[in-house]
């Protein structure tokens, strides 16, 4: 019997029975089992990449998964129906209780910057939901040995779709102008927000490019880069204050730091292609900088793009209220 079901059972059940004045044992919540679940979207165009996923699973679970198929085809994502698109795995009695001590006092304490998880992820029904960005906070997982650190981007890509398609829908219905307006601009913001995660996917590339050369940036370029992140950053958290909380000074912040952003991304890609003209830097290196600079001001140009809907809504919103008065 494991730590935590002892636990359970000694502790957790007579302190609920007592709190709860429950009449009967069986009345005490029990957790009847584990799912961990791994979408794998890649396996669509590349299959050892679903074996690379069932391994790290195999690993994590102590016993193998099931792989998971497409319940029908989705022309947008390449996926036809019956196609393998990830894997899953069920725990439960001691394997369950094993795996969740492990969880809750090993791999949770080698999450980056935990702040803890949230009470916000019950369904309703009993069931509770924990998203992991890196499968390699778990011991048994060899950083050394995995093809990819699999994080959450691919779910972020999905959701916009959902949501975008969902949109979509409600336009063709019949619904007046003015909602169809606010519709419009939601989709364009999606869409925007959609372009940024895959400018940060083509940042992540570079990365990964200049650790496989291994080449590296010079120390001028690393500074001139940070300070090139700092406002970018800077203008995408405005641009996302101003459309949480419907703002136009965040707003208009997100407008000036992307006029500071092009600024920047001119002059520091003159001087650039200046050093790559005299040989002043190595071309592979050179290229990475240049394809950051060019991501790095894209996501900046999305963000203005997102800042822009906020104040054109804030205009429309401001003059319906007038012309009504």
């Amino acid at each position: 019997m494991t730590e935590l079901k002892e636990k359970y059972l000694k502790e957790v059940v007579p302190h609920m029975m007592k709190t709860f004045s429950y009449k009967n044992i069986n009345q005490v919540p029990v957790i009847e089992k584990v799912v961990l679940n791994m979408g794998v979207g890649e396996a669509a165009a590349n299959a050892k990449v679903l074996e690379h996923a069932i391994n790290d699973m195999t690993k994590i679970a102590g016993q193998k998964p099931v792989v998971t198929r497409a319940k029908k085809s989705i022309a947008g994502f390449k996926i036809r129906e019956g196609q393998a698109i990830g894997c899953k795995v069920t725990l439960r009695h001691n394997v369950m209780y094993e795996f969740l001590q492990r969880f809750f006092n090993i791999a949770l304490a080698r999450v980056r910057d935990f702040k803890g998880v949230s009470p916000k992820s019950f369904d309703g029904r009993g069931n509770y939901a924990v998203g992991v960005k890196e499968q390699i906070i778990f011991p048994e997982i060899d950083y050394d040995k995995i093809d990819k650190v699999r994080k959450r981007e691919v779910t972020i890509n999905n959701l916009c779709n959902s949501i975008s398609d969902y949109l979509v829908k409600i336009c063709n219905t019949h619904i007046n102008q003015t909602e169809n307006s606010v519709v419009t601009s939601l989709l364009a913001v999606i869409t925007d927000m959609e372009r940024v995660g895959d400018h940060c996917k083509n940042l992540a590339g570079c990365a990964e490019a200049l650790e496989r050369d291994n080449v590296f940036f010079s120390e001028s370029a690393v500074e001139e880069l940070l300070q090139m992140i700092d406002k970018t950053k800077s203008s995408y958290d405005n641009a996302l204050k101003a459309l949480e909380f419907s703002d136009t000074t965040f707003a208009y912040e997100t407008v000036r730091a992307e006029d500071i952003v092009d600024d920047m991304e001119e002059k520091l890609r003159a001087g650039h292609i200046n050093r790559l003209a005299n040989n002043l830097c190595n071309v592979r290196s050179g290229v990475r900088y240049l394809d950051t600079l060019t991501n790095l001001e894209r996501i900046s140009d999305h963000a203005m793009n997102i800042a822009q809907s906020v104040i054109n809504e804030n205009r429309k919103a401001q003059h319906f209220h007038e012309v009504t008065e």
